[in-house]
Order: C-alpha cells, then structure tokens, then sequence
C-alpha cells in the first residue's frame, strides 16, 4: 500500500495529462471539416479558437501599446509594417496549459490553493504566449531571428523551465504547510 500512495501523484499527473492533452487533439479534430466533423463540438466545445483568437487579439492590444497597427485573420496577425504570423495549432500552448493543469491538480493542496496556481499559472503561460506572438510580428529584425531560430522550441524550454521553478516553489511552500499543521 506504501508503494502505491508514493506513486500515486505521479500516476494521477500522467493519467490527466494524457487525458487533457488528448481532449485538446479530439476537440482540434472534430472542429475541422476535413476529419470527423462534429458541427455540435465547433460550435460549443471549441475552446482552442477561443484562445488562440484571446492571444492574437492581446498580441494587437500590445502591438498597438508600441504604436503599431495590426489587423487579425482567422489564424493570422499581421503587422504594418512588420511580419505576418500565422497561429497554427502548435502555437496555442494546450501542451503547456495540460502540463499545469495536470500538475497542481494532482498535488496535496487545498482547493482555494489549486484555485490560485491554476489561474495564476494559466494567465501566466496566456500572457507569455501573448508576448511571444508579439515580438514575432513586430517590425524590427525579427525577420531574420523568425528564419534562424525555432521560436516553438525556444519558447517551449522557456515555458517549461520557469514552470519547473514554480513547481520548486509550490513544492516548497506545500512541505511548509506540512511542517505547519
């Protein structure tokens, strides 16, 4: 029995992952037209466009802070003068809002704790993903950087990294809660 509650954390984080990252896979499938269509899930369950159209339309809002226009397509954002940026699905950052979400529910907190961590987390990994399709529309020698350097990547391993430090700290501060009570 020992054995088992020393793992359970860790089953209960990979069995949500793979739950919510597939969900958003299902959910990106039955939303197009070209897979197994479900009219009723696009218009309902289709929460991938929600947030990819609440990162173009930040990424305006902050493009327009440093006085450059924009216009937003379905997918895209265009700059004037600056760089086109296409937000293919890739771009939403689902992987990483599955990764959070999984990890603070399937740890030892109170639920106005969780409560915290997700949103905070969330606005946190939304806001980061804002600026990102920002700094790749915006008019300055980016053009060159957009060629040279995978932005998924680089922006991945800086997502994960600063979440593994606030996995440190939540970690942290759930042993002082222990110690505490």
């Amino acid at each position: 029995m020992y054995k088992f509650n020393q793992y359970r954390g860790i089953l209960k984080f990979l069995v949500l992952f793979i739950t919510m990252y597939t969900c958003c896979y299902a959910v990106i499938g039955l939303c197009s037209p070209a897979n197994f269509y479900l009219p009723f899930v696009q218009k309902h369950l289709d929460f991938i466009s929600v947030l990819r159209n609440f990162t173009l339309k930040g990424a305006q809002l902050l493009l327009q802070l440093f006085h450059v226009n924009s216009k937003i397509g379905r997918y895209t954002i265009q700059a004037y003068p600056g760089n086109t940026v296409r937000m293919v699905y890739s771009c939403v950052g689902y992987g990483l809002l599955s990764f959070w979400w999984s990890y603070i529910i399937s740890i030892p907190l109170k639920n106005i704790q969780k409560s915290i961590l997700l949103a905070s987390g969330s606005l946190f990994i939304i806001a980061c993903n804002i600026i990102r399709i920002s700094l790749l529309a915006y008019p300055i020698c980016i053009n060159n950087l957009n060629k040279n350097i995978e932005h998924h990547q680089l922006f991945n391993t800086i997502i994960y990294t600063l979440l593994f430090i606030m996995t440190i700290a939540v970690a942290r501060f759930t042993e002082k809660q222990k110690l505490g009570s």
